[in-house]
């Protein structure tokens, strides 16, 4: 091992696998180095440790000179460049974005980031945090896609934090749809082009299902969540390792943070571990170590930054030599070329196809909004039709009520210039002659005439000769009330003296 005075770094005599944990009797836990064609999901709640465990895998691979490209929408993964007390890490990993980078985020520079990033073996992450969501499927959707396009002699392994969001279960627009696919793709079938994978997300139920059961391993912490531990269910029933896991399944939702169970039905493997203490630094843990931002220092990376922006201005990909450059080519090596190169065509005609079918389900989608419209249409235009058949009939019906109850009308009428009681003298005529003109409304106007012709009357029997309902009846005595023309004496309203 070597030892710089800010990191010790180099290969331990464990140099080909990487030492993430302590399982439950005290030894420590390895994952094989060579991830370049795994595809590895890590899958626990949030404050569970798992972008702590994955610092812990990132650092390993680091040691052991294996390069990652890390997407990092959540800003914590630029920690690993720095010590617990702030310090350079002395780690080579390059950071592509965010608040601490070192190459700054170009939504456009996706495939010729994917270039440069592979013309070196080197580790980077790609700060995605501050980004909006249009640039983040923009840059990780031509990113994906140029990755998809060439096939690295020294394997790399993807890890995607937050994985949802890049690949989710559900889409929502094109742009989206399209990074899904590049992305997912990667996801998928990446191990045939020397790309190993590790999706990382705190919720297993909003992760793509596809990507999800190409997982040949899993890494479960805590989890509680009964969507999540349904997805992690249909996982371990499509693997067919019931018997084997069930006493573990029970044991997630009580897992502390940072203790985790590996499922690998490949090596039949099940071990229960808990990640080894991190040697830089989680970003969450900054207040409880009274770090302040001030006194994070991350390190030069000028030489790779250099060689990276000479990449970024090319135009095509640095690649590795011509193998066949200077030699005669053999019949076998020609064979191997064309292949090569059907294969190269193949994967640009599998990537238009894919944007076609993206197109045509567009198409599709709108024809069924469409179709699903006009259905809405027709229905409301039914439902407007029998609403107005209904009160058609309703005022139909009224009218013969009307008719109906226009005798009782004449009689109640006639029994009340009967009965009427009148006290006092009547008004004089002409003292209210102004009030009838003032009168806003005909209803007002009749209680006028009525108690001036009448004498005093109940408000029943000022409704009925008014010809109004109990509310107009209330509104129409508030004015004459408010103008002084009536007056109530117990049940009965009089008109007042003008005199």
């Amino acid at each position: 091992m070597t030892r710089t005075d800010r990191f010790t770094i180099g290969r331990a005599p464990d140099g080909d696998r990487l030492h993430i944990g302590t399982t439950l009797d005290g030894n420590p836990f390895f994952l094989p180095a060579d991830l370049g064609d795994k595809k590895i999901a890590v899958l626990a709640q949030s404050k569970k440790g798992k972008t702590y465990g994955l610092g812990c895998l990132m650092e390993e691979m680091v040691r052991c000179e294996r390069p990652f490209i890390a997407s990092d929408p959540a800003n914590n993964l630029w920690g690993l460049r720095v010590l617990p007390d702030g310090r350079p890490s002395g780690l080579q990993v390059v950071i592509i974005g965010g608040d601490h980078a070192d190459i700054p985020f170009d939504k456009d520079a996706g495939e010729k980031m994917a270039e440069a990033l592979l013309s070196t073996p080197i580790c980077a992450v790609i700060d995605l945090a501050f980004e909006s969501m249009g640039a983040v499927r923009k840059f990780m959707g031509d990113f994906a896609g140029r990755l998809m396009r060439t096939k690295p002699e020294i394997p790399r392994v993807i890890i995607l934090e937050e994985a949802p969001v890049l690949i989710p279960q559900k889409c929502r627009g094109p742009q989206m749809e399209i990074c899904k696919a590049a992305v997912s793709k990667l996801a998928t079938i990446g191990g045939n082009f020397n790309y190993g994978v590790i999706p990382a997300s705190q919720r297993a139920a909003t992760i793509d299902k596809d990507v999800l059961s190409q997982c040949e391993a899993l890494i479960v912490m805590g989890m509680t969540h009964a969507a999540d531990r349904k997805t992690v269910r249909d996982w371990i029933e499509a693997k067919g390792i019931e018997e084997q896991v069930s006493e573990c399944f029970k044991e997630l939702g009580s897992l502390k943070p940072g203790e985790a169970w590996y499922w690998n039905p490949g090596e039949d493997l099940f071990q229960r571990f808990t990640f080894r203490k991190r040697n830089t630094l989680h970003p969450r843990e900054m207040a409880r170590l009274g770090l302040k931002s001030s006194a994070i220092h991350l390190g030069d990376m000028t030489a790779f930054v250099d060689r990276v922006k000479v990449e970024l201005t090319k135009t095509q990909v640095s690649v590795p030599a011509d193998p066949f450059k200077g030699k005669i080519l053999t019949e076998k090596g020609a064979k191997k070329l064309i292949q090569d190169a059907a294969d190269g065509v193949g994967t640009m005609l599998e990537g238009a196809s894919e944007a076609l079918t993206l197109e045509r389900r567009k198409i599709e989608k709108l024809v069924l909004e469409n179709a699903k419209l006009r259905s809405d249409l027709t229905q409301a235009s039914n439902d407007l039709g029998r609403e107005r058949a209904w009160r058609q009939n309703a005022d139909q019906r009224l009218s013969a009520v009307r008719k109906m109850l226009k005798p009782q009308y004449g009689v109640l009428v006639a029994l009340f210039a009967e009965t009427e009681e009148v006290s006092g003298k009547h008004p004089n005529h002409g003292d209210f002659e102004i009030w009838l003109e003032k009168a806003p409304q005909k209803g007002i106007r009749v209680m006028i005439e009525s108690l001036r012709d009448r004498g005093p009357l109940t408000f029943n029997q000022l409704c009925t000769l008014a010809g109004v309902a109990t509310r107009t009846g209330y509104n129409c005595l508030k004015w004459l009330k408010r103008n002084h023309v009536v007056r109530k004496d117990g049940n009965l309203f009089h008109l007042q003296n003008l005199q």
